[in-house]
């Protein structure tokens, strides 16, 4: 396995027809080359018009991201950047296709649909419309449909624009954006995190229709109506069906509702990788071969395949298998990044063409990263007639109803999307007609009545007939259509009657849509009695069914939250037996100390126990007589009340403890010694509720042997959380446990919590024996407020530790307590050893240095600048007066050539004020000229070969004010450097560039800076740009030549996974046999073989070198002056949720939080294999390796 990642990792990038001999496809099946470089460059998504033309983005800016350089990437979306819209008139032509612009001078595009004369367009913070006014073929119009769209993830920005019945376009964001979108008429949606929304196309309204998952880059809406959504991560939902307002877990727990369920992960098989990319289905008549004609496609780019899923329903349940796959290959540099049926019925293959395709595998300016390969595969079955598509923008009005019955669900649609456009209403008696008439096809009933819908032509009398169709799908379109009925309540009660309660799943839900609408009027009392009736039990015994019906009730009872006075009085007048589960509900749903009150007697009646929200709703209100009797009951005794607890613990924060707190007590202490469960339950009660009078149990818990080491380590978190902890049994555990464990990690953790000598003492003595990754952790926890800091000081003096193994911000911690130490000796002198010289300038006219260098082509300048607020031209890197200056035009990096050459190069993105900056340009023995920002190339030019320059300055610039700022690692070469040799090396100080031809001058040591002139100066600093010297560079490759070398003698993957689980799970997941595993502090680890050995190594060795935005370090101070830190789990407008490694996560109130600031790092710590022995890094290597 080891030795065919090494292969992969040395594979160079193929031609297109070396890539096609590589797929390996079904019997039958071909494929056939679209689209390539050098024609267009790194398309990233497609879309077929009503004309059966494909529109294509490009993407060749990606990555961007604005939580690490906010101001660059506002600039770079406000001012345009290098990408397209592109049309392919005929895509489903044999050959290879060229394109036409139809709009230019967009950065990053991710999201298009074709509309009208024009296309929607995703663009960063805004959704645009780029219409063609006069028919040239080119966008002469931008609109802003909707604004305020997070840019804070440049791969999660709005993406997958689907056209849906009624008028809306769905749209999904992914994790780690946050929106505020406004709309036309000026309202403001909140969107954060991962969610699924609609919009209309005019920009009048949008809505948030579902939560979660992560990421989808997957939305079908198939020919039945049915939608389905695709999480990107192996977390058992590469697909599944969505419904209107469901909640998918994912990265900041978002919900519709606080109690509504999550929906429920369909898929038991793992299918492998971290980063599905798109979801297609066909059922074109005449087009895949039955089953592939039934199936869902799944673009999975971490596996370089094309996979396939099939879906057989089992009464309201789906269920999925993994069925064979449509493209597979062993190139891996075939990406698949999107996927769509075109109007020929072939699928198309969006193919990125790149070894680099996630964000977190290698830096942003990594020239790996390729900006210009890209190709477009269409998948063909030999049976599969070759036609020309027709074009439904020509066929006239009344020939496109008959095209709602074609054989291409392409077709289909544009016929659709042609008579809602045109405004066709004289088609309207037509397709009345045909959504009455049973002997047509079921598709072409439901897609007349979208056009109907879509026409404002649909009524009541129109939709009724269809409740008696035989096809769920027709019922339930026609139940949905019904909510933009302008109809009187009687009509909507007839209706409604027609209904019939045992309605398949989703024809129940989108009923309750219309009940909750109606419910709200104040003359529709029998939409109260229709809620009340299909109220379903709250329990069953299948574990989906369990959900849907969690998910069904979830609803009710946000309707009758948002019920009319009316409605909600007339519940008391239906008390049949029909009616006792709905009241039951109503009662949570009316809250307070009446809904208690109703509750409890409603309960009573019915004879069956509380649930998870009723428990909280009589907890709430534990004064009320009726729910106190209640909980006394659930509480009392042992069988019931450890169902009681664990529902209580399910809701988590949500529940109002301190009122139960002297039933739970005693329930606890009665069963906390039996089995196993009720240990459990112990400990996570104490720990969740802060239960301190368990603490004596938990203690014996943590002590004793006999226990399972992971509940023992459990125990100990939970003394720490309430404070409990005692220094004798922490140490004991810290020499005992195995090294590296999680009882052992606890314990260092919970050693250092209690800032005292006597606990410092404890720690110090076992120091030696514990890995890197636990000393840096106990270092951070004792110096989080001043206390600890100054024991920590006391160790220091006490030569308990090293100062080496301190990092500059707790250097500065403990200088800032340390007045008077004698350890202020050691930490001046490690402060020294760390500082890196750089030339310091303050704006004066004569700051720089006195260099007079000539340049002429070939050369290459580079420097990392950090320059002060404004950056102006007055900033510059080199120069002189008249001459060539090398500087900044309104933060942009330029270079200009002097008045008679003019400017020669103008970067696109201006820099960060106060960010070091890595900026380079080079001009190669032909005058081509490249401006770098941190390697990553920003603009081209080109220069006369006889161009001559004299007597340029370092920190000079042609306006008589100077440079404000610092440099560091200023180097002249008398050659141009490419790409990838910039990108190996800007990262390195001077003394680590060993060998390196061509390198003129260097100014990097603090004798380097000279000859000094007006008020710059040489000053050492902590704040440096992050460059390795030789000495750190070579213990760097030392670290990467001892991984490689294990991990290519190979080792034992079920030890590894012993490994990993000790090492790796507190933070990270993974999926086995269906079901995820370990915690969600870093990113899933599902699919890392296919990552290659290379980018295992640089994720393990240096995981803070290309950090995902989401998951570095969320630094915390709080107003008591607290530091802490950990992973941003969630947050709102009153708290963050703080997640991390081996505790509960930690809640902090908004007024608690001095400052917040992420760090460039990762939450994982660079070290993890240093303390690890050679064959436990070998094992690790080899179950990573087996992670597909």
């Amino acid at each position: 396995m080891l030795s065919l990642l090494l292969q992969a990792a040395l594979q160079s990038p193929l031609s297109p027809e070396a890539e096609l001999a590589r797929f390996r496809l079904p019997p039958g099946f071909s494929a056939e080359l679209v689209v390539a470089e050098p024609d267009v460059k790194k398309i990233v998504d497609i879309a077929f018009d009503d004309a059966g033309r494909m529109w294509a983005l490009t993407a060749s800016e990606y990555p961007l991201d604005g939580n690490e350089n906010p101001k660059a990437a506002a600039e770079l979306y406000a001012t345009g950047g290098a990408d397209d819209v592109l049309i392919f008139d005929t895509p489903c032509a044999e050959g290879r296709q060229r394109p036409r612009v139809f709009a230019s001078g967009l950065a990053m595009p991710m999201a298009i649909l074709p509309w009208k004369n024009g296309a929607l367009v995703g663009h960063g913070p805004e959704i645009l419309f780029l219409d063609d006014t006069d028919g040239d073929g080119r966008a002469d119009r931008r609109e802003v449909v909707l604004s305020g769209f997070g840019i804070d993830d440049s791969h999660l920005l709005p993406h997958r624009f689907v056209r849906g019945p009624g008028d809306w376009i769905f749209v999904a964001q992914g994790a780690f954006n946050h929106s505020q979108v406004r709309t036309k008429r000026g309202e403001v949606v909140p969107f954060d995190q991962c969610k699924l929304a609609r919009f209309k196309p005019d920009g009048s309204a949008f809505e948030v229709i579902g939560h979660g998952l992560n990421n989808i880059w997957g939305i079908v809406l198939d020919r039945s109506g049915e939608m389905y959504v695709q999480e990107a991560n192996d977390l058992g939902y590469p697909l599944v069906p969505f419904f209107l307002h469901a909640s998918y877990p994912g990265i900041g727990d978002h919900k519709h509702r606080p109690y509504s369920p999550w929906q429920p992960a369909l898929a038991t098989f793992p299918i492998g990788g971290t980063g599905l990319s798109g979801l297609a289905c066909s059922e074109d008549r005449k087009g895949f071969p039955s089953p592939w004609n039934r199936w869902f496609f799944v673009a999975n780019p971490i596996t370089n395949r094309v996979q396939t899923i099939s879906v057989r329903r089992e009464g309201d349940v789906d269920e999925l298998a993994l069925e064979a796959e449509l493209v597979a290959t062993d190139d891996t540099w075939f990406r698949p990044v999107a996927i769509h049926f075109g109007p020929d019925g072939c699928l198309y293959v969006v193919d990125w063409y790149n070894e680099i395709i996630s964000h977190n595998e290698v830096p942003r300016s990594d020239p790996r990263r390729d900006k210009a390969k890209t190709r477009v595969w269409r998948i063909r079955h030999e049976a599969m007639a070759r036609a020309t598509p027709p074009d439904l923008t020509k066929v006239p009005n009344a020939e496109l109803v008959a095209h709602l019955d074609a054989d291409a669900t392409w077709e289909v649609r544009a016929a659709w999307h042609q008579i809602v456009d045109r405004r066709a209403s004289e088609l309207a008696p037509r397709l009345r007609e045909l959504v009455r008439d049973d002997k047509a096809r079921s598709n072409h009933r439901l897609h007349a009545l979208w056009a109907l819908e879509g026409l404002g032509e649909h009524d009541l009398a129109t939709l009724k007939p269809l409740l008696k169709a035989l096809q769920p799908a027709l019922k339930r379109e026609a139940v949905r259509a019904a909510l933009t009925v302008d109809a009187s309540p009687a009509e909507f009660e007839a209706f409604v009657l027609d209904i019939k309660p045992a309605s398949e799943l989703r024809t129940r839900l989108v009923l309750l849509e219309l009940l909750t609408r109606l419910v709200r009027r104040a003359d529709a009392p029998f939409a109260a009695r229709a809620l009340l009736a299909r109220t379903p039990p709250p329990r069953t015994t299948n574990a989906t069914t369990q959900a849907y019906i969690d998910f069904e009730r979830s609803l009710i009872r946000a309707a009758w939250e948002s019920a009319h006075e009316t409605a909600r009085a007339s519940v008391a007048g239906f008390d049949d037996v029909v009616f006792r589960e709905g009241q039951r509900l109503f009662a949570v749903a009316t809250g307070g100390a009446d809904g208690a009150r109703l509750l409890a007697r409603a309960l009573e009646r019915i004879g069956d126990a509380p649930t998870a929200e009723e428990l909280l709703l009589c907890a709430a209100h534990f004064d009320v007589e009726e729910a106190r009797a209640l909980l006394e009951r659930c509480l009392g005794a042992a069988p019931r009340s450890a169902a009681t607890i664990d529902a209580l613990l399910s809701i988590g924060a949500r529940a109002p403890i301190a009122a139960l707190r002297e039933l739970l007590v005693p329930a606890l202490t009665l069963e906390s010694d039996a089995t196993d469960a009720a240990k459990d339950r112990c400990v996570r009660a104490a720990s969740a509720w802060k239960l301190a009078e368990l603490a004596p149990r938990l203690e014996r818990l943590a002590a004793d042997p006999a226990e399972p080491r992971a509940r023992r380590a459990k125990a100990l978190a939970a003394l720490v959380e309430l404070g409990r902890q005692s220094a004798g049994l922490c140490a004991e555990l810290a020499r005992t446990a195995l090294p590296g464990e999680e009882l052992q990690r606890t314990a260092v953790l919970a050693l250092a919590a209690l800032r005292t000598d006597e606990a410092a003492a404890a720690l110090f003595e076992n120091w030696r024996a514990l890995s890197p990754v636990s000393k840096r952790g106990a270092l951070a926890v004792l110096a989080a407020n001043d206390a600890g800091a100054r024991v920590l000081l006391a160790a220091l003096e006490r030569d308990d530790f090293d100062a080496r193994e301190l990092d500059a911000d707790l250097i500065g911690r403990l200088r800032a307590v340390g007045e008077g130490s004698t350890a202020l000796a050691a930490l001046d002198s490690e402060l020294a050893r760390r500082a890196v010289p750089t030339l310091a300038c303050f704006g004066g006219g004569d700051d720089g240095l006195d260099t007079g260098f000539e340049l002429a082509p070939p050369f290459t300048v580079e420097v990392w600048v950090k320059l002060a607020e404004p950056i102006t031209n007055a900033d510059g890197v080199l120069g002189r007066a008249g001459d060539a200056d090398f500087n900044f035009a309104n933060g942009r990096f330029r270079f200009y050539a002097g008045p008679a050459l003019g400017d020669r190069a103008l970067a696109k993105r201006a820099l960060e004020p106060e960010t070091w900056t890595h900026v380079a340009v080079t001009c190669d023995s032909d005058g081509a000229v490249v401006l770098y920002q941190n390697a990553e190339a920003e603009a081209q030019g080109t220069l006369p070969l006889d161009a001559r320059f004299h007597g340029l300055d370092v920190a000079r610039t042609t306006p008589a004010e100077g440079t404000h700022g610092r440099f560091a690692e200023f180097r002249l070469w008398s050659r141009a450097k490419s790409a990838r040799e910039l990108g190996e090396d800007f990262r390195r100080r001077t003394d680590a560039l060993a060998n390196r031809a061509g390198l003129v001058r260097a100014f990097s040591t603090a004798a380097d800076f000279a000859p000094l002139a007006g008020g710059a100066k040489v000053e050492a600093s902590l704040d440096a740009p992050p460059v390795l010297d030789a000495a750190a560079a070579h213990e760097l490759d030392l670290r990467f030549a001892r991984a490689r070398s294990l991990a290519a003698r190979g080792g034992d993957a079920a030890q590894g996974r012993v490994v990993f689980e000790r090492t790796c799970m507190v933070c990270h997941s993974v999926t086995t046999a269906g079901k995820l595993e370990g915690a969600k502090i870093g990113p899933p680890l599902d699919g890392s073989a296919h990552r290659g050995i290379e980018g295992l190594l640089r994720a393990v060795v240096t995981p803070s070198a290309a950090v995902e935005s989401g998951y570095r370090l969320l630094l915390v101070e709080t107003t008591s002056g607290e530091r802490l830190d950990g992973f941003l789990a969630s947050q709102d407008e009153r708290e963050i949720v703080l997640r991390r490694q081996d505790r509960d996560d930690l809640r902090l109130a908004r007024a608690e939080i001095a400052s917040l600031a992420f760090d460039k790092l990762s939450v994982m710590p660079d070290g993890l294999l240093d303390g690890l022995p050679d064959a436990e890094v070998a094992d690790l290597f080899a179950f990573l390796a087996a992670l597909r």
